[in-house]
């Protein structure tokens, strides 16, 4: 009986019958150092993720301007209609990535007799490891601030993050004053020091404890101070539609978990019923509004890791993932190695970053200095 055993030139089928076959379409289980993968959760869902035209560098249109053309009149007065420039261009250079891992014909699944299922498996494993490294590199991006200028300049760019779009301030009062983030000169090419761009600001407070009289009540006041709705729509301005969520620090979220369950005795049999808003495991809600932990803000070992113990609070509707027309996410057929010829590459590679259309209707807070 012949030896049986798989040669270079069968790599490639393998690869490829893989990827047009036993591909899974669905990676919610992407995270393994962390409990979730907060990208993959809560930013690719609900239509959030925007298949743009492949261009130079992406933009998005901001009206930051008033005409202040409503006057009281008497009869004959003469039409003094006024004219200004309304609108500011937001702008966002792509961010590429490759994600891939390695096959070897001469290891031992791909050698050995009937071990066909044993080679999909094998493939299932490398790839859930490949969405895994995905998910926790893009995960610390979105959470981190990039070094400026992070403008494309070296080739290299990295997606936006939380920290680029939504700034901290020290004034403890609830108001508008996140301005450009910290050694930048603007935010998506839009400077906010200025006062006639001062409607593309987050909102921002501090706090020092999770509390009814410091952080819940300026938590709820910068909630309702960034619900804006549109006086009469007109297509095609994008309302807001408050799809809210919490991200914090842990700390944060472990002190509302002691302030639920200190706040309502009617626990029953679960002493931790009310240390949750859902099921044990599950967030916690605070006006109705998810509330999740952000284990990376308390990890000294993440680029995310925040001393300040950030508090976002985040209208998704206004956060877009944009990308390069459908390079996102993009699997390729297997790709001989010409350097290690008994060697295939699957690849999987990725264009985009991440908008934030309207600045005003998120918030961040921070500890008290």
């Amino acid at each position: 009986m012949p030896d049986y055993h798989i040669g270079t030139e069968d790599i490639l089928d393998i690869g490829n019958a893989y990827i047009e076959d036993f591909m899974p379409k669905t990676w919610y289980d992407a995270a393994r150092k962390y409990t979730k993968s907060i990208f993959a959760t809560y930013f690719l869902q609900k239509g959030r993720v925007k298949r743009k035209t492949p261009s130079e560098k992406g933009t998005f249109n901001i009206k930051v301007g008033r005409n202040e053309g409503t006057r009281v009149t008497g009869f004959f007065d003469k039409l003094a209609p006024p004219r200004t420039d309304l609108f500011k261009k937001g702008e966002f250079y792509w961010t590429w990535q490759d994600s891939s891992f390695l096959l070897d014909i001469r290891e031992p699944s791909f050698q050995r007799q009937g071990a066909e299922l044993e080679q999909f498996d094998y493939l299932k494993g490398q790839e859930q490891d490949m969405f895994d490294g995905f998910f926790e590199k893009n995960d610390e991006w979105l959470l981190s601030l990039a070094a400026a200028p992070n403008d494309g300049e070296d080739g290299h760019p990295v997606p936006w993050g939380l920290p680029y779009m939504l700034t901290p301030s020290t004034t403890a009062e609830v108001g508008r004053n996140g301005l450009n983030p910290s050694t930048y000169d603007d935010k998506y090419g839009i400077d906010t020091t200025l006062e006639k761009y001062k409607g593309y600001r987050n909102t921002t407070f501090t706090l020092s404890a999770i509390s009814d009289l410091d952080g819940l009540a300026k938590m709820e006041k910068a909630m309702r101070r960034c619900d804006f709705k549109s006086y009469k729509k007109v297509s095609p301005e994008t309302e807001p539609t408050c799809d809210f969520l919490i991200l914090s620090h842990p700390d944060w979220f472990y002190d509302y978990s002691t302030y639920l369950k200190t706040h309502n005795d009617n626990v029953q049999r679960d002493g931790g019923r009310y240390a949750s808003g859902k099921s044990s495991l599950a967030g916690h809600v605070y006006q109705g509004v998810d509330w999740i932990e952000v284990e990376q803000f308390a990890d000294d070992e993440s680029l995310a890791y925040d001393t300040t113990k950030p508090i976002y609070g985040l209208d998704l509707s206004t956060i877009e993932v944009c990308t390069y027309g459908d390079w996102f996410m993009k699997k390729k057929k297997a790709i001989m190695q010409t350097d290690a010829p008994n060697t295939a590459a699957i690849v999987m590679d990725s264009g985009y970053n991440i908008v934030l259309r309207s600045a005003r209707s998120n918030f961040r807070g921070r500890l008290a200095a």
